[in-house]
């Protein structure tokens, strides 16, 4: 492929890692019920799945009693491979694919170690992956990317239009719950991704994710 002609934002699938998180396991599960923010979960040493997995954390050991709220802002992986458990795989499939849109997964990837962690089988893209997060802070509804809106001549006339249809992901309070989620990561105490916090007063909302070699 002729690299000039190579879109990163478009085509370059890369692994989400803990970046998937909000979208296959806590929005899925906030918006049926079955966790809130200060659900209590426990970070513990688990065995599950038929394989016998037993996951770990990105930190050593484990840290015992924890709100859903400090398991997203700490990243802590057994919390999110139980709240997984909650809502099963086949829900967090059909969230990721007919809610968030995500186009490049595959039947390999219905297991708790993918959907938890975010080891896809072909990754996912930039735009994909933003598209998706933006259901979190547009009351919920999910927008097709698209490139331009207008084109115009020089007189003024409109040559193209163009415009993206929305459909309700998640419901709106769903979504809310998921933006403060967000913001404890980027602005809470023990968040993953302090270093992008904004001084400038502008919210700032975001999940760090991690693959090989951090």
């Amino acid at each position: 492929t002729d690299i000039r002609g190579w879109n990163r934002a478009t085509q370059a699938k890369r692994q989400p890692g803990s970046s998937l998180k909000p979208l296959s396991a806590y929005a899925p599960a906030v918006d049926t019920g079955k966790i809130t923010e200060v659900t209590i979960l426990k970070d513990e040493k688990i065995t599950i799945g038929d394989d016998k997995w037993s996951p770990k954390n990105s930190y050593d050991g484990f840290l015992g009693d924890m709100t859903v709220k400090e398991a997203v802002m700490r990243s802590s992986n057994i919390p999110a491979v139980k709240v997984l458990d909650m809502i099963g795989v086949s829900t967090s499939f059909g969230y990721l694919q007919n809610k968030f849109h995500l186009s490049t997964l595959v039947d390999d990837d219905k297991n708790y170690s993918s959907l938890a962690l975010g080891g896809l089988t072909k990754g996912v893209s930039v735009e994909e992956m933003a598209a998706a997060y933006s259901t979190f802070v547009n009351s919920g509804k999910y927008i097709k990317p698209y490139t331009y809106s207008q084109v115009l001549d020089s007189s003024g006339q409109v040559l193209l239009s163009n415009s993206s249809n929305s459909t309700q992901a998640i419901s709106a309070a769903s979504a809310y719950i998921m933006a403060d989620l967000l913001y404890s990561v980027v602005n809470g105490p023990y968040g993953t991704g302090r270093g992008a916090a904004l001084s400038s007063g502008i919210s700032t909302y975001g999940k760090t994710g991690t693959t090989d070699d951090d």
